[in-house]
């Protein structure tokens, strides 16, 4: 459902699987990339464990997959639940990794007093790893108390300002019933994404091209590459681990 509404407007979707999964999904990983369509790696288990580890211990957890990333060139990657770190981008960026989907621009739902997030909607070099801040986590509205129909005046005002600030408009949507894989949360996707194609006429990239694109400025003297990771923050860890401003 998710690609009929790409393709049909000329979108590229970046797809993102969970390791342990793929050896399931080999038949429509090879049909993505036969068409295409970039895949990235979605950790290899879903536990919201990767960030809070060493950089070492990342490393040895995603050996498990790199058959899989060589086969399928495998080169972006996003955490989930959003749980980014200095070290899991160290990690990422060893491991030759091109991209980073983890970081949102901005995210206040864990605490009102603080805004989580690397507080741009423009993609930055750490290293020579691309972050591309996700500037909208689609279904986030939902969490807040909003009705499905109302998403497209949720994010309306976000997409007018990133469009006229020349910033990158990025969607994270999961396939799912209970999240974009029903025909309410499509048609107000689909919405979205006519209007923004309406209005501004974006350039259309896959998250490998914005990728490039931003190595391609940084080589022109375009853009200045971190040495370390921008400020943002780890927030508290289902799992117990101590929130920490890194």
């Amino acid at each position: 459902m998710l690609m009929a509404v790409g393709r049909k407007r000329g979108l590229t979707n970046t797809i993102s699987f969970v390791g342990q999964d793929i050896p399931h999904y080999e038949p429509l990983i090879k049909e993505l990339r036969t068409d295409g369509i970039d895949v990235a790696l979605h950790d290899v288990v879903h536990d919201n464990q990767i960030a809070f580890l060493t950089p070492e211990e990342i490393i040895e957890r995603l050996k498990v997959v790199n058959r899989f990333r060589e086969q399928y060139d495998i080169r972006g990657f996003r955490s989930p639940s959003w749980y980014v770190s200095p070290s899991l981008w160290k990690a990422l960026d060893s491991l030759h990794f091109i991209y980073d989907m983890s970081a949102l621009d901005t995210w206040s739902i864990f605490s009102k007093e603080e805004n989580y997030g690397v507080r741009t909607f423009f993609p930055f070099m750490v290293q020579s790893l691309t972050i591309i801040p996700n500037t909208i986590p689609f279904e986030l509205p939902w969490y807040l108390g909003y009705s499905v129909n109302q998403t497209f005046d949720f994010w309306k005002p976000k997409f007018d300002f990133i469009a006229q600030s020349g910033g990158l408009i990025m969607f994270n949507a999961h396939p799912d019933r209970w999240f974009c894989g029903n025909v309410q949360a499509i048609r107000q996707l689909e919405q979205c994404l006519d209007y923004i194609l309406a209005n501004y006429s974006p350039a259309l990239m896959s998250a490998r091209n914005v990728a490039q694109h931003t190595q391609q400025m940084l080589s022109a003297g375009a853009l200045l590459k971190l040495s370390d990771a921008p400020l943002i923050y780890t927030t508290n860890h289902p799992m117990g681990h101590e929130s920490e401003q890194v």
